[in-house]
């Protein structure tokens, strides 16, 4: 009965269901025990499509953000911040974002990265790491991963690997060396993905 509401709801066929089959499990039932099922299906189905319209709005919102250019994503953003003509550092803005939209530095600094350098992500034959605000473009991973991070409040640094799309991050001189050790204590790759950026 759940699966018949919840399919009915959502817009899907419910010609396989029988009701006919679905009557012969309620027939002996007394009418109290039928208000109950009818109560239990009826929370059920709510409970069931509540968690299945989260889900599906979150793949729309994904399939959205996929669909929209680099600056189409940051001018939503800005409009989202309440952001008009505003005169902040990057480090303010990673930080205005991540105490409102958590979920959103990442893509926020993927967008920034695309949009301020040219990656030809489909041609990446080696890791390479773009430092936000540095002034130069995509580095060899080691190269950008060396330099000197001691005179920065802020470090955002936006990776591409080969076959792999844009990873962003952000970390704090003062608790973390460079991004490296970023992607390593918090986890952010798989510990072969790791190793290959140790090598040479």
């Amino acid at each position: 009965m759940v699966a018949y509401v919840v399919s009915h709801q959502l817009g899907f066929p419910t010609d396989d269901f029988s009701l006919s089959y679905l009557a012969g499990w309620t027939k002996d039932k007394e009418l109290l025990d039928k208000e109950q099922l009818l109560q239990e299906v009826h929370q059920t189905s709510a409970t069931f499509l509540d968690h299945i319209e989260l889900h599906l709005e979150k793949v729309r919102t994904l399939e959205q953000e996929k669909e929209q250019t680099p600056l189409e994503y940051i001018e939503q953003l800005d409009r989202r911040m309440g952001w008009k003509d505003t005169d902040l550092t990057l480090y303010e803005r990673v930080h205005a974002v991540q105490s409102v939209f958590l979920e959103e530095v990442e893509p926020y600094l993927n967008a920034k990265a695309a949009l301020e350098t040219t990656p030809k992500v489909d041609r990446v034959d080696e890791p390479l790491m773009y430092i936000h605000d540095k002034g130069f473009g995509f580095q060899s991973f080691g190269i950008a991963n060396n330099h000197d991070f001691s005179e920065d409040t802020l470090v955002p640094y936006t990776i591409v690997l080969p076959s792999q799309s844009l990873m962003s991050g952000h970390f704090d001189p003062e608790r973390t060396a460079h991004p490296f050790h970023d992607l390593e204590k918090n986890n952010r790759l798989e510990k072969v993905l790791l190793k290959s950026l140790k090598e040479p």
